[in-house]
């Protein structure tokens, strides 16, 4: 009897060890397959990065200029950031500037208005005219009130085939008298880079 005890015992024990082992190692497998916090994987338009915070400038709140550096493959480059969409505060990102951080951006050629022509005069502007920059000639629209806020509103010019070209900028009472009026605008594509998402592990 005694050795029928010491054999139950023993497979018990066995028992429980086992149990014990297969807990730990579906805990071990369930760490490795879990995400590092703050990481997530980069959406269809996203492109993922990882670069050093060189300078940051703050534009009209709540747009930032963010400059980065990728020694590795000596270049520079700046984006654009709006910190109402990340989970981060100005404090946050300011405290990196010098060390490295993932990231996530879009990079899309946005039509940047240089010049208006109306009636053989320029408007809102000191420059040359650049034989370079692209131009639309058509009805200016939606530019009939002031900006109100920080952000830029959106003015279209519309050609006579019924073309509808959109720019965003900022609208100025001198640009609310062309309202309706026939212009010539003048504007380049400019490569604008969007920071997305930031990595939390900031």
């Amino acid at each position: 009897m005694k050795s029928l005890y010491t054999l139950i015992f023993a497979v018990s024990c066995c028992f429980f060890s086992c149990s014990n082992n297969q807990e730990n190692k579906q805990t071990e497998n369930s760490n490795e397959l879990a995400p590092a916090e703050g990481k997530r994987e980069a959406k269809e338009d996203e492109i993922h990065e990882y670069g050093l915070i060189k300078n940051i400038d703050q534009g009209i709140y709540p747009m930032y200029n963010v400059y980065f550096e990728f020694p590795e493959r000596r270049i520079k480059k700046g984006f654009t950031l709006n910190i109402e969409t990340l989970p981060q505060t100005a404090e946050d990102i300011n405290s990196k500037i010098g060390k490295y951080v993932t990231f996530y951006y879009t990079s899309n050629l946005t039509p940047s208005i240089m010049a208006i022509e109306h009636n053989g005069s320029l408007i809102n502007t000191n420059l040359e005219l650049d034989p370079t920059w692209n131009k639309v000639k058509g009805t200016l629209t939606g530019a009939d009130a002031i900006t109100p806020g920080d952000l830029p509103d959106n003015i279209a010019i519309l050609e006579k085939g019924g073309v509808l070209h959109l720019f965003e900028t900022y609208i100025d009472q001198e640009l609310t008298n062309l309202n309706d009026k026939e212009v010539i605008l003048y504007y380049y594509n400019r490569e604008e880079n969007k920071i997305t998402y930031i990595e939390s592990t900031l």
